[in-house]
């Protein structure tokens, strides 16, 4: 049998965040500046960081394109983010996660306990722990290897909605 892959096992632990009273250009620069499409909102709580929302680059492209940016120069990111994203908790397993991935368009997930935030998923790692799994699989005994069963997971009733 093999090994149960948990969103704790291909998160993200460096997660690029901002803080919810950063304001929105600033924001958009640290994106610019790391490479990456999204960031967790958080307020920090001494030692811990809350998660709070989301930022994505559409949503900053739809803060510009708008004309908020250029009315309210001084806009918070706590204003143009989505908050209370969807999040998976640490022992989500690498077929729920697909599932989600597949259901919502989401390119990101979260991993939290609670508020607390642990480490983003993205579709990529979902796909790259997949082929592994694959890979895995393959190289078992023919004779004995049983593919998942995805049929839980995977169905359409759940797929659509």
């Amino acid at each position: 049998m093999q090994h149960r892959i948990l969103a704790s096992e291909i998160m993200t632990r460096d997660v690029v965040s901002v803080d919810a009273k950063m304001e929105v250009a600033a924001a958009a620069e640290l994106l610019c500046e790391r490479s990456v499409s999204n960031a967790a909102v958080v307020e920090k709580d001494f030692t811990r960081e809350i998660l709070v929302g989301f930022v994505s680059e559409k949503d900053l492209l739809q803060c510009y394109a708008s004309g908020k940016m250029h009315a309210e120069p001084h806009l918070r990111v706590a204003e143009v983010m989505r908050p209370h994203p969807v999040c998976v908790r640490p022992e989500t397993d690498l077929y729920t996660l697909a599932a989600i991935f597949m259901q919502h368009g989401y390119r990101h997930v979260p991993v939290a306990v609670g508020q607390v935030l642990q480490g983003m998923v993205s579709r990529r790692d979902v796909l790259k722990a997949l082929l592994a799994d694959y890979r895995a699989w393959q190289r078992e005994d023919p004779a004995t290897r049983r593919a998942p069963d995805l049929a839980a997971i995977f169905t359409p009733r759940f797929l659509l909605g």
